[in-house]
């Protein structure tokens, strides 16, 4: 169930104490707040006093019902405490109760914003983020960033990414379509290298390109060497923001994360 919850919050800008309203959990049938924070409008709010915007950032556990995963967001700005963290991310012991329901349920943990809306972007779609990593995997190299914005109903299908490329004017962004076929074959590929497990003992666990990297080492793109000679020209014509959470104090009382759901 989303339910909002009240947190008093200092103002950056004029030292105002607000009372913010937050979710910190969500549910995909919810499509208000889906695109709220999709857009990143789930963390901007404003002065009560001096009527300016804030971007406060605050975790947020995201369930998607019908691609029977959850993705739990604790942005690196919030901690990089790794006892921090293990306290707040349920561990998979946890989730037994959730695994009876359907025991391919899977649990993810991003610790970027960017990561996150990734993401939700892609169970939104119905696809498999482990392929999506995988695809953008095999053709990482001259972009700075892949990030999957969407799928394309056209005819045929195709999966559409935004790529950030070097240019002499800075950094470009573009659009990429990628066939749904190139992604059939990246999920064949990963059910087969991954025998069909969906990481069904693990817990929260990060699904990233690293992830894709430690598991099949051979799509792993090939990088230039740093120690090689530099090759000799051809001649010419050859075809060569601000945190939520203030401290804790010992007598509050810490709500349990599953009630969320």
């Amino acid at each position: 169930m989303t339910a909002p919850s009240s947190r008093p919050t200092q103002c950056a800008h004029c030292g105002y104490d607000n009372h913010v309203e937050t979710y910190e959990s969500i549910n995909s049938h919810d499509r208000q707040l889906r695109e709220k924070l999709v857009s990143g409008a789930l963390w901007t709010w404003q002065c009560a006093k001096c009527a300016k915007d804030t971007f406060s950032l605050y975790p947020v556990l995201y369930h998607d019902m019908r691609s029977w995963c959850m993705i739990y967001y604790l942005d690196r700005q919030m901690t990089e405490d790794p006892r921090v963290i293990e306290k707040m991310v349920p561990a998979a012991d946890q989730l037994t109760a959730l695994r009876r329901f359907n025991l391919s349920y899977r649990f993810r943990l991003c610790r970027s914003l960017e990561d996150f809306v990734e993401k939700v972007r892609i169970l939104d779609a119905g696809l498999d983020d482990r392929a999506v990593e995988y695809l953008k995997l095999r053709h990482s190299g001259v972009p700075l960033k892949t990030r999957f914005e969407r799928l394309a109903d056209g005819e045929p299908k195709s999966l559409e990414f935004s790529i950030t490329a070097r240019s002499p004017s800075g950094p470009r962004t573009e659009v990429l379509p990628m066939a749904y076929s190139a992604y059939a074959d990246a999920l064949a590929n990963i059910n087969q290298g991954m025998r069909g497990e969906p990481d069904v003992a693990s817990g929260f666990i990060i699904v990233d390109q690293s992830y894709i990297e430690e598991r099949f080492p051979e799509i792993r793109p090939k990088r230039p060497d740093p120690m090689a000679p530099t090759p000799a020209p051809q001649p010419a014509g050859d075809m060569g923001s601000i945190v939520f959470g203030k401290t804790r104090r010992s007598g509050d009382t810490q709500k349990p994360w599953w009630r969320f759901w």
